[in-house]
């Protein structure tokens, strides 16, 4: 099995990727709701630097998340499994709207049009935002939990 980690180099990106070199395993639900179990033979980790873990199963790839031809050399036919965490966060977003809108909204559109460029349907996790449900959540948040953002950021990520 073959991941890429969008997002690599950053706080969430280094944990989950030291959880799986740790775990050398992942458990996937196919589309008709089976579980299986599958060795990971390779991490790409992009980014717009390389992260510090090394490890001979992990390939890094550096550029920009929102250039619509970033992801060609570390999202192939191969990719099994794609975690989506890059992401310009709340301040840095609320600061510059374009920037914002640039590697959130347009970074997730051209990870999609990859994956549809390769005729490919690799299963995406996607890191949203508790920010997507603005202030005046209730205790438990679930799937009937209303979004409604209140800043860019919140939205981008919703």
């Amino acid at each position: 099995m073959k991941i890429l980690i969008t997002g690599a180099a950053g706080f969430v990106g280094q944990r989950l990727l030291a959880h799986l070199l740790a775990l050398g395993r992942l458990e996937l639900v196919d589309e008709q709701g089976r579980l299986s179990t599958h060795e990971i033979q390779g991490i790409a980790g992009f980014d717009r630097e390389p992260g510090a873990i090394l490890d001979q199963r992990v390939r890094y790839f550096v550029g920009d998340i929102a250039s619509p031809r970033a992801l060609e050399s570390c999202l192939d036919a191969e990719t099994d499994v794609v975690f989506h965490l890059a992401a310009l966060v709340s301040g840095s977003a609320e600061a510059d709207l374009e920037l914002g809108l640039r590697v959130n909204l347009d970074g997730m559109r051209h990870l999609l049009a990859r994956c549809v460029e390769l005729g490919h349907r690799p299963q995406l996790i996607y890191s949203s935002s508790i920010a997507v449900f603005g202030v005046g959540m209730p205790a438990l948040v679930d799937d009937d939990t209303r979004p409604m953002p209140l800043l860019s950021y919140g939205a981008q990520k919703l």
